[in-house]
This record gives C-alpha cells, sequence and structure tokens, in this order.
C-alpha cells in the first residue's frame, strides 16, 4: 500500500472516529497496520478508537508500541498516562511521567499530569509544586490554575481554590472546569443551590459543545442529592 494512500485511509480513519463509527475505523486501519505495522499515525488512532470504547489497557498497549517507535511522542506520552490512570496503574504512571520530565522539564501539560499522580498519592504540596512549575512555563495557560484550584479544594483550602477561580466566575462565560470545580466546593461546603444555579446557567448556553457533559453529570448528581 503505498504512502499517499496510507494517509488518505488515516483521514478516513480520523473521520470515522470523529463520527463515532469505531468498528469501521479499525477496519480501515487494520488495513493500514496489516501494511505498515509501525505507522505512528495509525497507531495513534487505534489507542483512540480503544480509549473511547472505555479499554483504556487496549489503549496503553498501542500506545507503549508508539512510545517504542518514537520515545518522546506527544500524543502517546499523554495518551499512555490518561489510560493508565484510568486503570489504577498509577506506580506505571509516575515512572512514566518521572522519566519524561526528566527529558522535559519544561513541557507544562507532563507537570500537570504528574500533579494528578501525586494528588491520588494524598501528595498534595508536591502536586502544587508541579503545578506552579506548570504555570511558570506557561503563565496565561487557565488549565493549570484550574488545576491548582482543584488541588487547594481537594486539601480543604477553600478560600485560596476560590481566589483562583473567582475571575474567571465572574466572566460573562465562565469556562467549564472552573464551573465544575466551583460546584463541587460549593457541594462540599453544604451551598449545593449556588453550585447547581451555576451549572444551569453554564448549560443554558446556546453554544454549550456537546462535550459539557461532565456539566451534566454533576449537575444531575447534586439536584439527586441536594437535601
Amino acid at each position: 500500500m503505498s504512502g499517499g494512500n496510507n494517509k488518505l485511509l488515516i483521514k478516513r480513519v480520523a473521520d470515522l472516529i470523529d463520527r463515532g463509527d469505531l468498528p469501521a475505523a479499525r477496519k480501515l486501519l487494520s488495513s493500514v497496520l496489516e501494511a505498515d505495522y509501525g505507522n505512528k499515525e495509525a497507531l495513534l488512532l487505534a489507542a483512540r478508537t480503544y480509549i473511547q470504547s472505555g479499554n483504556h489497557r487496549k489503549a496503553a498497549d498501542v500506545l507503549r508500541r508508539v512510545l517504542e517507535i518514537e520515545p518522546d511522542s506527544r500524543d502517546a506520552i499523554i495518551g499512555l498516562a490518561r489510560s493508565l490512570s484510568a486503570t489504577g496503574e498509577f506506580a506505571e504512571t509516575e515512572e512514566l511521567m518521572r522519566a519524561v520530565i526528566s527529558r522535559h522539564p519544561d513541557t507544562a501539560i507532563y507537570r500537570n499530569i504528574m500533579a494528578g499522580v501525586l494528588v491520588n498519592k494524598g501528595e498534595h504540596w508536591l502536586a502544587l509544586e508541579q503545578v506552579n512549575k506548570a504555570m511558570v512555563a506557561e503563565p496565561d495557560n487557565p488549565y493549570f490554575i484550574f488545576s491548582a484550584a482543584e488541588i487547594h479544594a481537594r486539601r480543604g483550602d477553600v478560600d485560596k481554590a476560590f481566589d483562583l477561580l473567582q475571575p474567571y466566575l465572574e466572566s460573562e462565560k465562565p469556562p467549564n472546569r472552573a464551573v465544575v470545580i466551583f460546584a463541587q466546593i460549593c457541594e462540599f461546603l453544604g451551598m449545593a443551590d449556588e453550585g447547581i444555579l451555576l451549572l444551569e446557567k453554564a448549560l443554558a448556553d446556546p453554544l454549550m459543545p456537546a462535550q459539557a457533559r461532565e456539566l451534566q453529570n454533576l449537575h444531575g448528581w447534586l439536584l439527586g442529592n441536594r437535601p
């Protein structure tokens, strides 16, 4: 199979995955990988199909193969770390991220993933150190500010969490992640109604993207558990 045909098939596979037609995507991918098992793009797409179907163990196997081909593949590193965490393989996740950070100490997303590993171990201060380094590397990225807010909330410092979230919550369209963290804090403090109100405001936006499932799930959970 020629390289040009491979590229066309891979584009077709990506379209099928975006549409949610995972069986058809896997069928096409098998054709590509039979001819070229070392095709990194095809392997990454194969991992996506497994992740979207919830088969994180299979995704991890495929992503390890990608890292054998290209040890510093950003997509494979991030995907493998998340798949390992999803299956409870936190020790392997930590080992992976420590090795990656030793090679790429200024890559913010790797620091943020490492912070998640440390939070899982209850090492909140060490997690904050990682997030702070991520914010130094990318000071204008709110994603890492939200991570810091969530860690502060988890360790009980809700005032600090609120301070970090407040500028975003006061914006005309608060980011989904800020809304979710705020609602979770409200529930913890016995103020579920306030969290519900902000969630309902976010969900009422006609431009709310389809990936707002986390908002919808949390809204339903708070309504179902409200005193």
